[in-house]
């Protein structure tokens, strides 16, 4: 069934609609690219790309893409409608990888699974990712301020700060939400030898995918955050 889909680029206000019902977060994060897979007239699945969450100027993959002169991009949101053919994530994202490509060039694609909401990475997986570990979060933080949840990166850019005295000047009943450990991915977009060029520089990195029974992981129920 899905030879019968195709890759279309979306606004961005039909991607907000569209996560806000089917991604369990509901909205789209840093995401600037959008894009979807369409199965018999309809969006089955979408997926949005953004600035990293994290600083381009520390840590191994900062100093690696620095010195082969790559971009770096982050996948922050995708979700998929209860009825799309099995398959369906994992195709959507091998296809916008390479949609990115064309549009920004070479590219390592950073993304994150969540074990807080049931995730492990397994499309992650499908499309082949390099995994390289849980993250580190370091006393970083998400915030909810005046109802609305933001990223520490989006706190900065709104309100040029993240100093705790500050915000609560801001909005007194701020709350600090620190982040916890996630799996990362990284898949690299690009012609065959830059990746696996790209595929070399990161294998010392590289781990074993983790798994669900391993990690004492349910699964997600669609449109839930509850684990089975």
């Amino acid at each position: 069934m899905l030879k019968y889909t195709r890759l279309v680029k979306l606004s961005s206000s039909f991607t907000r609609n569209f996560m806000k019902q089917f991604e369990h977060l509901g909205n789209v994060g840093l995401g600037v690219w959008h894009w979807g897979l369409e199965f018999d007239g309809k969006i089955a699945a979408a997926v949005t790309y953004g600035t990293t969450c994290f600083s381009t100027k520390r840590g191994w993959l900062a100093r690696m893409t620095h010195k082969v002169d790559y971009g770096i991009i982050q996948l922050c949101r995708g979700g998929s409608a209860p009825w799309s053919p099995n398959g369906t994530a994992s195709r959507l994202i091998a296809l916008a990888n390479r949609a990115m490509y064309k549009l920004r060039g070479t590219l390592l694609v950073v993304a994150y699974a969540d074990p807080e909401l049931c995730e492990i990475g397994t499309i992650y997986q499908a499309c082949n990712a390099i995994y390289t570990g849980l993250t580190e979060p370091k006393g970083q933080a998400n915030y909810i301020i005046h109802g609305e949840k933001l990223s520490g990166w989006q706190v900065r850019k709104r309100y040029g700060t993240r100093d705790r005295s500050n915000l609560f000047a801001i909005d007194s009943k701020h709350q600090a939400l620190p982040l916890h450990k996630k799996y990362r991915y990284i898949m690299i977009t690009g012609p065959p030898c830059t990746r696996q060029l790209l595929r070399k520089l990161i294998t010392p990195y590289a781990l074993p995918y983790p798994k669900r029974e391993k990690a004492h992981i349910g699964q997600m129920v669609h449109g839930s955050l509850r684990c089975r």
